[in-house]
């Protein structure tokens, strides 16, 4: 009812309209005009973020009588007006992002204008306009998909990318484009930015949208850092936003072992064997999964001690003897190997092992007496013993037991010989004795140096005994090989075959030795060591090298080319019967490679696969074979397997391609699988391998007919089933993509149908040749594939039928056009007639009847037109047209005779009449003339043309004239590669750069042609001379790009330089060139204007020393006038050469130097000082040369010339406290310059004397010197030990001086970072507070050293440190902030008894203080962990479902109390808030990881859904979004696999359309409709689809039945509750419904309730739903359906009143009665007496006017053509769609509305009407086709074009002109949307009813909120509107 009445305002409005439209159209009824806009603000630009209170615009409006007006705003809050003076103002914040208001960056709404009327309403205009929001940088850009983290492992590859999920968005459009950064840390941290670099994606990084990735640049150290924190920032360019990376980084095993702890140890060298000295500590550097670590000795001087290989512990291994020791200081130096245990095997390399030196210092004891240590040495030195060398294994040693003073005796040596010298003269407590050499040269062959007897007296120097010993020392001289064996080469080099047979030679080396016997050349032996010598041997005493033994040479064993090609060996010659000296030379053995190998691919078999379609393998598919022979050429090639050769090989690199650049086809080849058989051969031996190719067909391939096109005729009577044709049609792909089916497209008219699978094409209705007599069926074949592929036929099928139609000509009016000299007798036009129902066109008989029809040239009729009645004839039979008269155009120019044609065949003849329009035209008499100079004689034209005239220049224009035309055209003949004209113009243009100096004639010429436009065309000739004018063009080119000249810097005023030279290729004196300078120098060098010699013109410029370079540009200038005068320049690079006019000078006057008195002098001297000189000449002329000339006359001194080095030239011995003053010198040209007055300076060299004795502890320190200090007491800076010592050599002078210092890893420092030590006074203090958990004791090795020279000496003595222990610490756990938490994750769906991980305490305590225990204070709850209490080990219990719960936080506390009870249950510490900064207590975060555990699925697997038969392309079905309760498993797409169409009534599927006439938004999980529903009213579809999760290949499928509708079989149920209360009980009210009727129900749509008596109510619900019946599944009738809901009344009465159903009805019932107000209905009485009185004035007024127009033109109304069935009025061979039209469906309403407003008036113009001489027989179907248009719809054609943005009913106007039409009313021009939809129609939604639109961009994965599987489709109560456009 409501509809109804609807309807009813409807018509009521459109009367109030006209009404109104008739009273404006008559000014007497003297109505008010309405204002109107003259700026209303439509399209006005606006920035976003204008200040509100802006004023942004001034409205402007005027009212016809001049009345005052207002502004106003509708539709929007965002502005307001002032209604005065319409300044518009922004009111509201105005934010483009924020969409509110906002639309497409518009702001629409409307603009008000109203008038003040005196008498009567106001008039009110309201425009709708829009404002475009202009974008501005007002965003933050925000990074999404944070937090970012990733677990990787510590040794990723340099350049791995790590991660690649950064993405940032701005909302903004404008702004720079995003760039990500990583932010450098706070001032003190560590910049981890240099580990990583960000790498955007080029193709997904702008303003709006940033996503890239971390690549590593720094390798990881998981010992230094297990977890990298980096913050990304990215920039808009105005604005920012920050997050955090965080890398955690997995240990691996790849760092060695690390020591700890001290790495020196103190033993006395009386300690026992066995004893412990000290221990060596290492752990494993991969600290997260550490191994064990076991010890060894590397280097263990004298093997005093061994070491524990698990504790590490260095015991004594045999007793100690210090003075054995090399060094005094009785330090050892070992070296230890800390290995890691792998596999129970020590680690041997860098990344498992460690090694580190220890030292450890032996401390002496006291002796008995001095004593040496034999009484008698033996020793044989050989005889070219070096001067100071030691007597070798004299092993001599003297000890005194004794302590203190008594420890000190001397030595002294007696020697009658003086050969040898004994050190040291004096010792304390035990010395090793040396005796030196002291001679520089001992001989054997002398008999009085063949042995010597020295004593040795050892004598107590401060006791009052003088005890004293002696030993004696026998030295025997020992004659020595002292040659070495000499080769003739210092490397040799040799070739031999790698098959080589044993005992083949190879080469023969010798050497020679200068010494005699065997120590010479006859001792010699020779021997071949290295990498590979055992495969040759060696005659040791010849020298032949030759191939060893071998069982198979060439491999093996043996010598094998591929094995080794160079053998680099040692050949070494030793003398003394290979005892003695041996000497080394290189010996390089290269194998010459033999073809030995057979190639042998890579692997057997290979596989690979690709698509059809590509031209490439992706990745390069390459067969590899290796052959050891490198002098073997592969070769590759398929031998078998090449179907179709669809592959090639690269004979060389073995790569397999596609042989076609087109790509890799399939076509007609029954497999998809390839194998290639192919071989590789190195022209010897060949393998062979098989290449596996899966061809992955790709639907590219279209179903193609055997025909383009099918003939049939079938008799018009012929019966249902009869078969018409077969059509067959292949396909080039495999499988499923080639299996093919057929469908009629269109053009059937129902008439037929086709087999789906054998192509048979049937007759299924009735034929009337009358109705139709051709069919142009459109037949589809389409494949299987995804997408479907198909192809097209046309089957044209003629319908036999009688002769009962008229002939007519086509078209209705023939023209032809002749020129009035065609002679009589010429055939001059064929007329063309056709009969439908005419086999044979002889039968046809042609005419020319009255009547005849003449005008002249100016349009008038000629007098007596009968005189044209013969002058054509027409051939009866064949319809030619032949002229019988001359023509005279002056007399008549255009005749027009009827024309008739009959059909003799029929009985009776039937005739049709048509029009002969004949036209003469004029003949051309005239050609057309160039003007003067040109004459027909003299066809010459001379222009003048400069050169080098831009391309494309205009440069003259030709003009012509014609006495009797006009000019047509101009044309170069033939054309010119230089000039173009244009046709119309005559205007010559350049085509290519005319150079005057290349046209040795200085012109060209060429042949113009004009045309006119006469009949026939005529035309003129000229030749063109061209005459060139030569300009400046040319500009002087150098010789030379760059000239370069030297001059010396002392030349003279005018000395020439250089000369330049320059070429101008213009000729005449625009050719000629003169010379300039230009730039700095100008004025300092002349040149010659013509010549173009550069001289020296400023000589004070020419100083090397100030400038050594300078560089003048040369200009030359050509002789052309000075606007066109062109130049070009040169650079010369002038260097100036340097002569000897600088003295050298010494940097400093006076030099000073100290020596000591032993300074060395011979035979390599020391130096004293150096002397320094510069000289700013260069070369020879800078060479210095030093000499002295004072101050040296004993000759002391020497001097280097070149250096300026002074060295000493004598010994200083005895010099002490001297000093000497030396003048060097100093000249240049080394030594060869003469200045009147050499340079000198002064050098002063003094002597001083040298450092003799130690420092001396005093007291001597004790044994095992220890010191005790407790930790944490105030003892920092006190002094806890004082040591001393004293020197002999006096502590008067440096000698003597004494400083302290502590010894750490031989360095003397004053600090350790615990103590510090007085360098004055030796007193010790500590520097910080020592804590004995930290360390427990210390061991200082204490130096006192004297500052003596030139050598300082120091004595050592050693000091433990213990610190005493207290307990002071309690368990804490390492924090890197105090509220930073622990976080592990687990991975779920884990067994119980998962290793989470491990958390560690640190107790600094030993023993049991130092024990510690842990405990789950909180968060366990559930009892899902538990804790290993002694070792932190935290494990799951239970299995864990991140589904359930994603996040765990647990305390767990640290403690060294082993009897706490810590359960879920019970705990017996308590936490409190205060406890979360316990640095005893930790968070534990565990995160649950997200496994792909989870399938995809829909809400349901079916769905049940309803769509009106009018919706609108882009409509929103439904929402079927898939869910997966998962996190983060990718993205989730869907598609439609088929869209099944089951007709009303048929439980069978007509098929799955292709394409679709659904589709899925585009990236989300919107279900559109993708074209319109209008042809499948009643019908339905079962649309399967798919949604697909990438990550996991997880698929869900569903199912949505979809019904179409119409309005009237919709149901309303009215219900008292609010839409959304209705929305959340929906389903409930279904199923009751669906219990009582047993009908299928689904809902189409929920809105508020509209009353028509109260209007919209927002508390009440109007529910929409159709019903199906679920054994046709065809939609109810809503009567049945609510009488079924009527009966079971009683049932649902309950259920009504719970859920609030008012009432259930059709929702299109019959109209409710309207009440009216009685005034009104007495206003609209008036109004519409009014109205039908000026009706009928207008409808007698066009009658009158018809009438009167048509008494002229009588004509007689012609049958519409050819009358069709209503369904041919889609029919069009190229539109895509249906046989039923929806204006059949619409009952024609959009007509009856449309007819209101259309013209009712006929085109007399365009409307002629034939017939056969008015008797009545009047031929079918005989409108002409550009003339005549029928009557009978004219009105459609006439109406206004719609605008093009709104949707249309019938889009497109009327054409009728295909003579097949009846009703035309569809434009083919016009498309629909793609799919198979009726062409031209669509349906609109009123005005704001838009709910159905998608406007989404894409779908999410997330589970949706409501469980509804009946889907209601739109918000809004779709209407048509009939547009037509």
């Amino acid at each position: 009812m409501f509809s109804c009445a609807k309807s009813n305002v409807s018509k009521l409005q459109m009367t109030m309209k006209l009404l109104v439209i008739l009273l404006l159209s008559n000014p007497g009824l003297g109505l008010n005009l309405p204002p109107f806009f003259t700026a209303d603000m439509n399209q006005h630009t606006l920035v976003e973020n204008t200040p509100v209170g802006s004023a942004v615009y001034t409205l402007q409006g005027e009212d016809p009588e001049g009345s005052r007006v207002k502004f106003g705003i509708q539709g929007t809050d965002k502005f307001s007006v002032d209604p005065v003076t319409g300044v518009v103002k922004v009111s509201l914040p105005i934010d483009r992002e924020s969409q509110s208001g906002i639309n497409d960056n518009e702001i629409r709404f409307s603009v008000v204008l109203q008038d003040e009327v005196e008498e009567g309403m106001d008039n009110v205009v309201t425009v709708p306009i829009s404002v475009i929001i202009l974008d501005e940088n007002d965003n933050s850009p925000r990074f999404r998909g944070t937090p970012y983290k990733a677990t990787v492992n510590e040794d990723t590859p340099v350049g791995t990318t790590i991660f690649s999920a950064i993405e940032a968005q701005d909302v903004d459009l404008v702004g720079d484009i995003l760039d990500v950064q990583c932010l450098p840390p706070a001032p003190g941290d560590e910049d981890l930015c240099e580990f990583f670099e960000i790498v955007p994606r080029a193709r997904d990084t702008d303003i709006d949208m940033f996503r890239g990735s971390i690549v590593l640049k720094k390798p990881f150290n998981y010992r230094e850092r297990q977890v990298y924190q980096i913050q990304l920032g990215v920039f808009d360019g105005k604005y920012n936003d920050t997050t955090d990376v965080v890398f955690t980084i997995v240990d691996v095993q790849n760092s060695p072992p690390i020591f700890e702890g001290s790495l020196t140890g103190v033993a006395n060298e009386d300690d026992l064997v066995g004893s412990v000295i000290m221990k060596v500590t290492a752990k494993d550097g991969d600290t997260g999964r550490p191994r064990r670590i076991i010890y060894e000795l590397l280097d263990n001087p004298q093997e005093y001690f061994s070491i524990d290989i698990n504790s590490g512990e260095i015991r004594i291994d045999k007793p100690l003897d210090r003075e054995a020791l090399v060094t005094s200081s009785g330090v050892l130096n070992l070296r230890v190997r800390a290995s890691e245990l792998i596999n129970g095997q020590p680690g041997t390399d860098d990344l498992s092992s460690a090694t580190v030196e220890v030292t450890i210092t032996i401390r002496d004891v006291n002796d008995e007496a001095p004593q040496f240590n034999q009484q008698e040495y033996r020793v044989t030195i050989p005889e070219n013993v070096p001067f100071g060398t030691p007597l070798a294994n004299l092993n001599m040693e003297v000890k005194d037991p004794d302590t203190g003073t008594n420890s000190i005796f001397s030595l002294r040596l007696e020697d009658p010989s003086g050969k040898f010298s004994i050190d040291p003269v004096k010792a304390a407590g035990h010395t090793a004795v040396s005796i030196k050499v002291n001679s520089k040269k001992l001989d054997y062959e002398n008999p009085n140096e063949r042995k010597f007897l020295l004593l040795v007296v050892a004598t107590e120097e401060q006791t009052k005994e003088k005890l004293n010993s002696t030993a004696t020392v026998i030295v025997e001289i020992q004659d020595i090989n002292d040659n070495n064996p000499v080769f003739e080469r210092e490397s040799y080099t040799a070739e031999v075959s790698e098959t080589a047979a044993p005992g083949t030679q190879v080469i023969s080396i010798t050497a020679k030795d200068r010494d005699s016997g065997e120590f010479g050349t006859a001792g010699l032996r020779y021997q071949l060591t290295g990498n590979g010598a055992e495969l040759f041997d060696v005659d040791p005493a010849t020298g032949l090298i030759t191939v060893g033994q071998c069982e198979q040479p060439g491999s093996g064993t043996c010598l094998d080319y591929e094995q080794t090609r160079i053998y680099f060996l040692s050949f070494s010659a030793t003398d003394s019967n290979g005892e003695g000296k041996r000497n080394v030379v290189n010996l390089r053995i290269t194998l010459v490679d033999e073809n030995d190998n057979a190639p042998v691919f890579e692997t057997k078999e290979y596989i690979a696969s690709i698509d059809e379609g590509e031209s490439s393998f992706q990745p390069r598919l390459l067969v590899k074979a290796n052959d050891l022979d490198v002098t073997s050429e592969l070769e590759y090639k398929i031998i078998d397997g090449n179907i179709n050769n669809l592959f090639k090989i690269d004979r060389v690199t073995g790569e397999i391609m596609v042989e076609s650049d087109e790509g890799l086809r399939l076509d007609n080849i029954p497999t998809n699988q390839i194998n290639l058989n192919v071989e590789v051969t190195d022209g010897v031996a060949s393998d062979y391998a098989v290449v596996g190719i899966s061809v992955k067909d790709v639907n590219d391939r279209y179903p193609t007919f055997e025909k383009s096109e099918y003939q049939a005729m079938l008799p018009e009577d012929s019966q249902p089933g009869v078969l018409v044709e077969q059509v067959r049609a292949t396909d080039a792909d495999y499988g499923e993509n080639a299996d093919i089916s057929y469908r009629i497209q269109k053009g059937a008219y129902d008439d037929f149908t086709i087999d789906p699978k054998s192509g048979e094409i049937r007759l299924s209705g009735k034929l009337d040749y009358d109705a139709r007599n051709q069919y142009l069926i459109q037949i589809v074949a389409y494949d299987g594939g995804q997408p479907s592929l198909s192809g097209s036929t046309t089957l044209k099928l003629d319908v036999m039928n009688r002769n009962d139609k008229l002939p007519y000509f086509l078209p209705y009016t023939q023209r032809v056009e002749i020129t009035e000299d065609t002679a009589p007798g010429t055939k001059i036009f064929q007329l063309n007639a056709t009969d439908e129902d005419v086999q044979d066109l002889a039968s046809l008989v042609y005419s020319i009847t009255d009547p005849v029809t003449a005008v002249d040239k100016d349009g008038q009729l000629v007098e007596n037109q009968d005189q044209f009645a013969d002058i054509l004839r027409v051939d009866a039979g064949t319809g030619a047209v032949y002229l019988q008269e001359k023509l005279n155009r002056n007399s008549v120019a255009v005749i027009t005779l009827s024309v008739k044609v009959t059909d003799t065949s029929a009985d009776p003849p039937q005739d049709g009449i048509g029009d002969l329009v004949l036209t003469i035209i004029d003949v051309n008499d005239f050609p057309p003339e160039f003007p003067p100079p040109w004459t027909p004689e003299l066809k010459f034209i001379p222009i003048d043309v400069k050169e080098e005239v831009a391309v494309n220049t205009v440069v003259h224009t030709f003009t012509a004239t014609d006495k009797d035309s006009n000019i047509a055209r101009f044309e170069i003949k033939p054309e010119n590669e230089y000039f173009g004209i244009e046709k119309g113009t005559g205007k010559l243009f350049v085509k290519r750069l005319l150079d005057y100096e290349e046209f040795r004639e200085k012109r060209l010429t060429f042949d113009l042609r004009v045309y006119d436009a006469g009949i026939p065309e005529k035309s003129a000739d000229a030749v063109v001379i061209v005459n060139i004018i030569n300009v400046n063009d040319q500009s002087p080119v150098f010789e030379q790009q760059m000239y370069t000249a030297t001059v010396p810097e002392n030349s003279k005023l005018g000395t020439p330089i250089v000369t330049v030279a320059a070429r101008d290729l213009d000729e005449g004196e625009f050719g000629h060139v003169t010379y300039k300078l230009e730039g700095t120098y100008q004025d300092d060098f002349s040149i010659g204007l013509e010549d173009g010699t550069i001289s020296v013109v400023n000589t004070e410029l020419l100083d090397r020393e100030n400038i050594d370079n300078f560089i003048l540009q040369v200009v030359s200038v050509d002789s052309g006038p000075n606007e066109s005068r062109k130049s070009s320049t040169v650079p010369v690079n002038i260097t100036i050469t340097d002569v000897n006019d600088n003295a050298p000078a010494f940097v400093e006057k006076n030099y000073k130097a100290t020596i000591v008195d032993n300074i060395p002098f011979f035979p390599e001297a020391s130096p004293i000082v150096q002397v320094t000189a510069t000289d700013a000449d260069i070369g020879l002329n800078g060479k210095l040369f030093y000499s002295i000339v004072a101050g040296n006359e004993a000759g002391l001194f020497r001097i280097d010339n070149s250096t300026g080095v002074i060295f000493p030239n004598q010994s200083f011995l005895g010099q002490k406290g001297e000093e000497f003053n030396l003048v060097v010198e100093v000249t240049d040209q080394a030594g060869q310059g003469q200045w009147p007055d050499p340079d000198q300076c002064r050098v002063q060299v003094r002597v001083e004397s040298v450092n003799t004795h130690k420092p001396r502890w005093s007291p001597p320190p004790p044994l095992n010197e220890t010191v005790t200090v407790k930790e944490e007491t105030d003892m920092v800076g006190a002094v806890f030990k004082t040591v001393f010592a004293t020197d002999q050599d006096g502590d008067d002078n440096e000698n003597g001086r004494i400083s302290y210092y502590f010894k750490v890893k031989n360095e003397n420092v004053l600090e350790t970072p615990e103590f510090k030590i007085d360098e004055r006074t030796g007193e010790i203090r500590t520097k910080v507070t020592l804590d004995r958990e930290v360390k427990d004791h210390y061991e200082l090795v204490i130096i006192a050293r004297d500052h003596g020279t030139p050598v300082a000496f120091e004595t050592l003595r050693f000091l433990n440190v213990v610190v005493e222990d207290i307990d002071d610490n309690s368990p804490v756990f390492v924090k890197e902030t105090v509220s930073s938490a622990v976080k592990f994750t687990v991975p779920e769906e884990e067994e119980p008894g998962y290793a989470v991980g491990k958390v560690e305490a640190f107790d600094p305590d030993a023993g049991t203080f130092g024990r510690i225990f842990y405990y789950i204070l909180k968060g366990n709850e559930g009892s899902w962990f538990s804790i290993d209490k002694t070792q932190g080990n935290l494990y799951t219990k239970k299995k864990l479902d991140r589904e359930e719960r994603e996040q765990y936080t647990l305390y767990v506390k640290a403690s060294n109390d082993p009897s706490l009870v810590c359960e879920a249950s019970h705990c017996d510490i308590e936490m409190t808030d205060a406890d979360a900064e316990d640095d005893s207590i930790i968070e534990i975060d565990i995160t649950i990881q997200d496994i792909n555990d989870n399938m995809l699925q829909f809400r349901s697997d079916r769905f049940y859904v309803g769509v009106p038969y009018d919706a609108s392309v882009g409509d929103l079905i439904m929402d079927v979004t898939a869910y997966d309760p998962d996190v983060e498993n990718g993205k989730v797409s869907y598609s439609i696999k088929s869209s099944n169409l089951f007709r009303q009534g048929e439980r069978q599927s007509a098929g799955s359309l292709v394409p679709s006439p659904f589709r899925m938004s585009e990236g989300g999980s919107r279900l559109l409709l993708d074209s319109l529903m209008a042809e499948y009213n009643q019908q339905r579809f079962e649309i399967n689809i798919e949604a697909r999760e990438h990550n996991s290949g997880h698929i869900a499928k569903a199912t949505v039945y979809l019904w179409i509708y119409e309005p009237d079989q919709q149901i309303k149920l009215v219900i008292n509750r609010d839409p959304s209360n209705v929305d959340d009980n929906k389903d409930d009210i279904i199923r009751e419904l669906k219990n009582v009727t047993d009908n299928l129900v689904v809902i189409d749509d929920i809105r508020y309730h509209v009353s028509p008596s109260e209007g919209l109510r927002r508390d009440m619900s109007d529910m929409y739903i159709h019903v199906v019946d679920p054994d046709t599944f065809t939609i109810s009738q809503p009567e049945q359906f609510v009488k079924a809901v009527d009966a079971n009344y009683d049932y649902l009465a309950n259920y009504y009143e719970e859920v609030g159903i008012h009432m259930v009805v059709p929702a299109q019932v019959k109209a409710e009665e309207v009440v009216f107000d009685s005034n009104v209905i007495a206003l609209l009485a008036l109004l519409i007496v009014l109205f039908i009185g000026l009706i009928t004035f207008a409808v007698v007024t066009c009658c009158l006017k018809y009438w009167f127009i048509n008494t002229n033109k009588p004509h007689k109304l012609a049958e519409s053509p050819r009358p069709m069935k209503p369904g041919s009025v889609i029919d069009d061979g190229g539109l895509n769609g249906t046989d039923n039209p929806l204006w059949i469906d619409q009952k024609y309403k959009a007509y009856e509305e449309q007819e209101l407003t259309m013209t009712v008036l006929s085109d007399q113009d365009n409307s002629v009407i034939s017939g056969n001489g008015g008797s009545g027989n009047s031929r079918r179907g005989s409108i002409s086709h550009t003339e005549t248009q029928s009557n009978a719809y004219a009105t459609i054609n006439k109406l206004p074009m719609a605008p093009s943005s709104r949707r249309s009913l019938f889009n497109g106007t009327l054409d009728i002109t295909d003579h097949e039409r009846d009703y035309a009313t569809l434009d083919k021009a016009s498309r629909s949307p793609l799919g198979p939809v009726v062409p031209g129609i669509t349906s609109t939604p009123v005005v704001g009813t838009f709910p159905r639109q998608d406007r989404s961009v894409g779908g999410g994965g997330q589970e949706p909120r409501h469980q509804d599987f009946y889907m209601q489709p739109g918000d809004g109560e779709p209407q048509i509107v009939g547009n037509l456009s």
